[in-house]
């Protein structure tokens, strides 16, 4: 990647909406859009996909310990998961990452990580940038948005990686692969020194 980060990284093989594309529908998350499509015969077919704003998850360690929020949206019941926030127009997911955790936890961290970038679902341009936040350098008052409640705690490294395993948060399949693996001591390394294995973006 170089020096500089991306705005918007771009996941390996990731399936993007062509520049010929249409956009035939705007809903309040998705976007529709269709194009001609030459098929293997001459024929033509129209394809379709969906675009939506890209997400940042942000891994916070302190210490020891990872933050995790406890949340609760109108339509979804309480559930624990690290921070996670969708990106803004003209906003770079770095800089999501830092607004989400500020938000949700009050944590403007001392060092940001960029761990990965994923798309989950191959009709659907949206991706999902991971983050590991270390440390706190200020700690201010949660401000989370009318759509949430959210109240902040922390588990041991140990008790996060045990919630993993047991798919109760979100994590990257970078990650999760380690899990399956059973290379857990070297995601609890990548925990503990994020240095040794993500590129420092903040």
């Amino acid at each position: 990647m170089g020096n500089k980060f991306p705005d918007r990284p771009i996941p390996l093989n990731a399936k993007l909406v062509p520049d010929n594309a249409r956009k035939v529908f705007t809903g309040k998350l998705y976007e529709v859009y269709q194009w001609d499509q030459k098929m293997f015969d001459g024929t033509t077919k129209v394809f379709e996909m969906l675009k939506r704003a890209d997400t940042a998850v942000i891994i916070p360690v302190v210490g020891e310990e990872i933050v995790i929020i406890k949340e609760q949206q109108p339509d979804i019941a309480t559930r624990d998961d690290v921070p996670v926030g969708r990106v803004d127009a003209n906003e770079s997911v770095k800089d999501t990452a830092l607004r989400d955790l500020k938000e949700e936890t009050g944590i403007e961290p001392v060092e940001l990580f960029y761990v990965d970038s994923e798309q989950n679902e191959v009709k659907i341009e949206s991706f999902v940038h991971i983050f590991l936040a270390k440390d706190i350098k200020v700690q201010h008052t949660p401000s989370p948005d009318n759509g949430e409640k959210i109240e902040v705690t922390r588990v041991s490294i140990d008790n996060y990686i045990q919630l993993c395993k047991n798919f109760e948060v979100k994590l990257a399949h970078k990650l999760f692969t380690l899990l399956v693996n059973n290379e857990e001591q070297k995601f609890k390394q990548m925990l503990q020194m994020p240095e040794k294995f993500f590129q420092k973006v903040y």
